[in-house]
């Protein structure tokens, strides 16, 4: 019995960790998110863009990005109506979109289910955290909606893409 009592004040103790998360841009314009600044290589460390943990500064890294204009070079070539630089572009901006919001939303299921758990061996939470868990509990389904109606873009860029006959290696990043 006394294991299982260790076992119970550990719960207690464990609290929900959450960490920034840092983007960065490879010299390919590969966009890169890591929870770990160590992650980053040193190269890129002073070009980080720092995701802080929370509704408030997480709300408008999650904001979708059109795509710049078609600005055609004498000679490039194009596939459809665009170049292959505004396809690679757009498809990053969409993976990137995709992984930010599937990123919040893991946070926000983690958290939940640890205040859940918590809940239900008689963990006391500040009201703090009871207003931030009725907070995610009421974004979460508008955040799943969205989740699958980015997925849907993707799946149209890409089925424009190969349409327009866009290089797998573009299309399947």
């Amino acid at each position: 019995m006394r294991p299982f009592l260790v076992l119970v004040a550990l719960l207690f103790a464990v609290s929900p960790a959450f960490a920034d998360l840092y983007q960065w841009t490879d010299q390919q314009g590969v966009v890169h998110i890591t929870d770990s600044l160590e992650k980053v290589p040193q190269a890129y460390r002073g070009k980080v863009r720092v995701i802080k943990e929370g509704v408030k500064e997480a709300g408008p890294a999650l904001e979708t990005t059109t795509p710049p204009p078609l600005t055609t070079e004498p000679g490039a070539e194009l596939y459809g109506d665009q170049t292959l630089e505004w396809w690679r572009q757009s498809f990053n901006r969409k993976t990137t979109d995709i992984d930010q919001l599937q990123s919040s939303i893991n946070a926000k299921t983690e958290f939940m289910t640890l205040f859940e758990s918590g809940r239900r061996v008689g963990q006391i939470y500040t009201p703090d955290q009871v207003a931030r868990y009725n907070l995610y509990r009421s974004e979460m389904p508008e955040d799943l909606r969205r989740l699958s109606e980015l997925r849907e873009e993707y799946e149209e860029l890409q089925r424009r893409a190969t349409i327009a006959g866009v290089p797998r290696e573009i299309r399947e990043q």
